[in-house]
């Protein structure tokens, strides 16, 4: 999930939620099925084989038929987008790898908000979903710097957590006045 996440202009919580839901999908599906053999008093092997060919052969369906000719990345963004693109010509965010198009808006609200050079630093690997751990260690700086920065890019954004941080960021993208 987190190659996903790299690799998308979702970001990282939005992602996770994604794999999460899938996660939880198949659990559900595999307790429901266990309940019924078990219910039923059939032969677990019996039923199980023939219920794992079937699952098999969905998966393989929804692979070929639905991700067809995108991306994990393309046919989740368009899922959360729900949208489907009518012109012919792309737009230049489109044309972009996601990475960039993400850290270009993080620099655009930096420089909005007033954030520092560095503060702009930590606020595009905050808006990443890394750990202060991870920051100190990519920017060389104390972790209690680290949330010294943090504390003063949530209140030059107005924000007061990383989730409103990435939020911002989303609904820049989105195109709303709102930021």
């Amino acid at each position: 999930m987190s190659d996903l996440a790299e690799r998308t202009t979702l970001s990282a919580v939005r992602t996770f939620g994604f794999g999460r839901g899938a996660s939880a999908l198949g659990t559900t599906v595999g307790w429901f099925v266990a309940y019924g053999v078990i219910g039923s008093g059939a032969e677990p092997v019996a039923f199980l084989v023939p219920f794992f060919m079937v699952a098999a052969v969905l998966v393989f369906a929804t692979v070929l038929l639905v991700l067809g000719q995108q991306t994990v990345s393309e046919a989740l963004e368009r899922m959360f987008e729900g949208r489907v693109q009518a012109s012919a010509q792309p737009s230049r965010s489109e044309t972009m790898d996601p990475q960039l198009v993400w850290d270009e808006l993080c620099a655009q609200l930096a420089k909005e908000h007033g954030l520092t050079a560095r503060e702009g630093e930590v606020f595009r690997l905050l808006s990443r979903g890394r750990t202060n751990g991870y920051i100190a260690l990519d920017l060389n700086i104390s972790q209690n710097t680290v949330k010294d920065h943090t504390r003063n890019v949530f209140a030059k954004m107005g924000v007061h957590s990383r989730q409103e941080l990435i939020d911002v960021i989303e609904r820049r993208m989105e195109g709303s006045p709102n930021v």
